[in-house]
């Protein structure tokens, strides 16, 4: 890098026979992205032009494909090249066109597009990263991303993707917006009786899975308890809807809301479909009984449900029958708070929400060094909440919990001293982890904390060495570290900064670096 933003690059769609899960996960990690500095944009489809809007009202720049002619894809097309009505070459060679400038992450998010147009765009992208979701398809990235519930002890993708490739795996990396995770935080647990309902299913809902929702809530006796509905503008059912909800007493539509994260944090049980709001829905624990309204969400749907987070049921043909099983299911739940509950639970474990920070530190720390700041004293609570975290103590030499009070005190006194520096590390506006130097004539002893939801992602190394140039102009010859024996993480840390053992005690391990 030349100390310009990171620049990213889309190539998402969205239609109504594909939905527009794929593109709101994108601007989400756009959002995020943007938060950390980079500059991103996006290409679509003629078919995505519906939302092209959208996208540019949330300040990225847009520019819709036209390539020449359509190239029919040959016997290795993706199962779901009916998705791509130009075919993969014909779009590789737009998208190619339209990336004027390389790109130091090209992202590309849709199941009609394989290795085969990735290995084109190669000579306009430093990165590719991959979302998919399905397996089903090779993929040459150097970042493939899926963010749903994995199946038990295998890895889905091996020989999918190049050897060297990382892969992210699970809802660990749910790309979900910043308010389900700040709601998460706020909302108290769910063992009230079900009082408010969601439905939602998907910004598309192509088979009218929520009119189905309503006619099941109505044969179960959920008449008169408040309902949210969520649809979308590109909704084919939206006037039924419209007419539905306004003869049922005590709901609401809300068509296109930003709203979504609140009404899911408010409701006691969702009608919903498959995709990312399934996700959404676990990180604020919502109890869900789920549509699968395409093939595409089977499977992940599935892993849901035996992980105890959901009840599934499938969308047959016959919606009658669909309904009444939704029905028989409503009132079964309803009997029964512990199994709600338990669902609660269940499906608040799948993932805290914080995906998207994930995503964006493993993309940026491959293209941009990390930003280095002094500390000061408004960033006292996250320097507190980072050290009190439980698997932070784990690893201290001082495991109780500090009151904030007394870290307050230490703070200022700490900011107050010439002879220590704590420096913030993170990217944009995204704070990361902090490293502290203690420095005495020509020594300075070194400790570094991250962001614990953070750990695990590669971050460390270039926040560490990093933080080491801000002893520039200090008469410093050498760094020292102390660590406990059994901190693994932090030992493999400073091994691979170029630090050295140099003496080993029942209680530390002093490592050491001469400059």
């Amino acid at each position: 890098m030349d100390g310009a933003a990171p620049r990213v690059a889309f190539r998402v769609d969205a239609s109504q026979a594909m939905g527009s899960g794929h593109l709101m996960r994108c601007l989400t990690l756009a959002d995020a992205l943007a938060r950390g500095g980079a500059r991103c944009r996006f290409l679509l489809g003629a078919q995505a032009a519906p939302w092209r809007e959208a996208v540019a009202a949330r300040g990225y720049a847009v520019h819709l494909l036209s390539p020449d002619a359509a190239i029919a894809d040959g016997a290795d097309a993706p199962p779901h090249a009916a998705w791509l009505p130009w075919g993969r070459a014909a779009d590789a060679a737009a998208t190619a066109a339209a990336l004027t400038q390389p790109v130091d992450w090209l992202v590309v998010d849709h199941y009609a597009l394989d290795a085969t147009w990735e290995a084109a765009l190669r000579p306009r992208a430093r990165h590719i990263l991959a979302i998919d979701d399905l397996a089903d398809r090779a993929h040459d990235c150097d970042l493939l991303l899926d963010h749903n519930l994995q199946p038990p002890g295998a890895n889905r993708y091996a020989g999918l993707v190049p050897a060297g490739a990382r892969v992210l795996l699970g809802p660990r990396y749910a790309l979900l917006r910043p308010a389900f995770a700040a709601l998460r935080a706020a909302r108290g647990p769910r063992d009230k009786r079900i009082g408010r309902v969601v439905v939602f299913m998907g910004g598309v809902d192509a088979a009218g899975a929520t009119l189905i929702a309503l006619d099941a809530l109505d044969a179960a006796g959920f008449v008169g308890v408040a309902t949210d509905v969520i649809a979308g503008a590109a909704s084919p059912w939206l006037g039924a809807i419209r007419a539905r909800v306004a003869g049922r007493a005590a709901t609401e539509l809300h068509v296109d809301t930003p709203r979504v994260a609140e009404l899911f944090a408010a409701a006691d049980l969702a009608l919903g479909a498959g995709g990312g709001a399934a996700l959404e829905r676990c990180c604020l624990g919502l109890p869900t009984l789920a549509l699968v309204v395409a093939e595409n969400q089977a499977a992940g749907m599935a892993r849901l449900a035996a992980a105890g987070a959901a009840r599934v049921l499938p969308l047959g043909s016959d919606r009658v029958a669909t309904g009444a099983a939704l029905a028989a299911a409503l009132r079964e739940l309803a009997g029964d708070p512990a199994a709600v509950r338990a669902m609660a639970a269940a499906a608040g474990a799948v993932t805290d929400g914080r995906g998207a920070e994930r995503v964006v530190a493993s993309l940026l720390r491959a293209v941009a060094p990390p930003r280095l700041r002094p500390a000061t004293r408004k960033d006292a609570r996250s320097l507190h909440a980072w050290r009190n975290d439980p698997s932070v103590r784990a690893v201290s030499f001082s495991g109780d919990p500090i009151p904030f009070a007394a870290h307050l005190a230490w703070l200022d006194r700490t900011l107050a001293d010439p002879g220590q520096m704590i420096l913030l590390a993170g990217w944009g506006e995204m704070d990361v982890g902090t490293v502290r130097f203690r420095v005495a004539g020509e020594t300075a002893t070194v400790s570094i904390a991250l962001d614990p939801g953070l750990i695990g992602i590669g971050i460390g190394g270039p926040v560490l060495l990093g933080a080491e140039t801000a002893l520039a102009g200090r008469p410093v010859r050498r760094i020292e570290a102390h660590v406990l024996p059994g901190n693994l993480a932090s030992r493999r840390l400073f091994t691979a900064c170029g630090y050295r053992a140099v003496s080993t005690a029942p209680e530390r391990v002093l490592y050491e670096k001469r400059l």
